[in-house]
């Protein structure tokens, strides 16, 4: 009941990405690898800070956020395909 429903959910997107890439986290932050799961950012530009990072660069969660952009407010919508079926009741 005292789980927060947001960070359990950041906390398994960052684990489903980079449990195998110790090379990753350890040179990222908690709150970097946070804005690198994002479901918002682009395959290509995750691609582009992770190589960064294993050049040894500096990379931090506000750059992450300013070339992801802003996002929109409330959920994500669904698409068709994505959402699950509906049982009759």
């Amino acid at each position: 009941p005292d789980v927060d429903q947001r960070q359990t959910s950041q906390t398994m997107r960052v684990a489903r990405l980079y449990a195998g890439r110790p090379d990753v986290w350890r040179a990222a932050s908690w709150r970097t690898l946070i804005e690198l799961a994002s479901p918002k950012i682009s395959e290509s530009v995750r691609q582009a800070f992770e190589a960064k990072l294993l050049a040894g660069e500096t990379v931090s969660a506000p750059e992450i956020r300013r070339v992801r952009g802003r996002l929109k407010p409330g959920s994500p919508k669904r698409r068709p395909a994505d959402q699950a079926p509906r049982m009759a009741a």
